[in-house]
């Protein structure tokens, strides 16, 4: 910046530490000497700040940059002045109001406000903060700008934003899950004492009698099948369940799913179909069968619940060194932008209160299937069914 001095005062015979002899008048080269000393340390105080400073015209053309700005922009300091504001300015800013905002400066009313800055032929954007003041520059009106790159912290703010929001979301489903427990449990407790008392009645038939044991077993299950849930969800959250691998026959597995749920799809009408890919040597696979079997029993469960007709099919395939593991329905689908909050602990996209559950079966499958080494994905359109994908590694038996 002392560039336009170094010129004019090289000029002036006999002063000045470049002139060919040395001043005549002692008190005047000392003070010389004293203002070129003062001005190299404010320089380099200018250059050591750590946001770029830009001196530009009424116009935004540049008149002078220190070290950071030149860095913060990739200019060329000695060539400057080719540059303006609207060189470093991202296309998404909106630079209507900028002439406006300059006047305002210059009449002596500095102005503060956030920018999107660029790097000169790069792509590269910058979040800054802009403080704008008036100066005179070569006995000019002008203009001083520091910039200060706010990038780190608008993303520390919005970090900060999310993690607020899923907080608040997070409160938010453990409200509603406390209040859908509270229903769950009473469903189930209502169905035990109720009939229990029932039982006591000794003029009730064989029948009778027969029928109210079996609403009291079925809701002591139902009650017990919540209580495994909770329990489960807290074990995994805190990484308290091993892996426990052992080597089995997978179609072996569809064998026995297939077997479980013959009853209640008898009931509903909705036939299961099974699809596999491999014969039984070949299906023998090294993995966690409990938790394995665990994460299709809860996939078929859910289809059971959202499908009123069609079918359910079930089975895998074989892609590389990967078992794909299917479980499709035709039931009511899921929105697109539903298909991740499924996954969450205690959420339930389907408010109906006949449908029951806890929102916790699908959280807890995609959980086993991440310590299995896999992961759970959906392909769904509303109305039109879904089908759950797990992906496992692939460990067949070794002869």
């Amino acid at each position: 910046m002392d560039k336009d001095w170094n010129k004019y005062r090289d000029k002036i015979i006999g002063l000045g530490e470049h002139s060919l002899h040395k001043s005549y008048y002692p008190e005047l080269q000392k003070q010389i000497d004293s203002l070129e000393a003062t001005q190299r340390n404010l320089q380099t105080i200018i250059n050591s700040i750590s946001d770029a400073i830009i001196i530009h015209d009424e116009e935004g053309k540049f008149l002078a940059l220190n070290d950071r700005a030149v860095s913060m922009y990739n200019i060329d300091k000695e060539e400057c002045n080719r540059f303006s504001v609207y060189d470093i300015t991202s296309q998404k800013q909106d630079t209507s109001d900028l002439k406006n905002i300059w006047s305002l400066v210059l009449d002596n009313q500095p102005q503060v406000f956030e920018w999107i800055c660029k790097q000169y032929n790069k792509n590269v954007e910058m979040e800054t903060q802009v403080s704008l003041s008036p100066t005179l520059w070569n006995g000019k009106a002008a203009i001083v700008a520091v910039v200060r790159d706010f990038s780190e912290r608008k993303k520390f703010e919005n970090e900060l934003i999310k993690a607020k929001e899923k907080a608040e979301e997070a409160n938010q489903l453990k409200t509603e899950f406390l209040k859908n427990m509270s229903h769950e449990i009473r469903t189930p407790m209502n169905g035990i004492i109720g009939f229990a008392d029932m039982l006591a009645d000794n003029d009730l038939t064989s029948e009778l009698r027969e029928s109210y044991s079996k609403i009291v077993q079925e809701s002591s299950y139902e009650l017990l099948k919540i209580i495994d849930n909770i329990l489960e969800i807290s074990k995994l959250v805190t990484k308290q369940i091993p892996l426990l691998e052992d080597t089995f026959c997978l179609n072996d597995i569809f064998k026995e799913l297939n077997n479980q749920f013959n009853s209640k799809s008898i009931q509903h009408d909705i036939p299961i179909r099974i699809k596999t890919e491999l014969n039984d040597f070949n299906s023998y696979i090294n993995t966690d069968k409990s938790k394995l079997y665990k994460i299709l029993n809860i996939l078929i469960e859910n289809a059971f619940k959202f499908t009123e007709k069609g079918y359910i099919e079930i089975g895998y395939t074989l892609n590389d060194n990967t078992i794909v593991l299917f479980v499709k329905d035709t039931g009511i689908g899921v929105f697109p932008q539903n298909k991740e909050l499924i996954f969450e602990r205690f959420s339930k996209v389907n408010t109906d209160i006949s449908k029951g559950g806890l929102g916790l079966g699908l959280a807890i499958a995609q959980e086993y299937s991440r310590l299995l080494g896999g992961n759970i994905t959906i392909d769904s359109e509303n109305g039109k069914g879904s089908t759950f994908y797990l992906s496992i590694p692939y460990k067949p038996l070794v002869n």
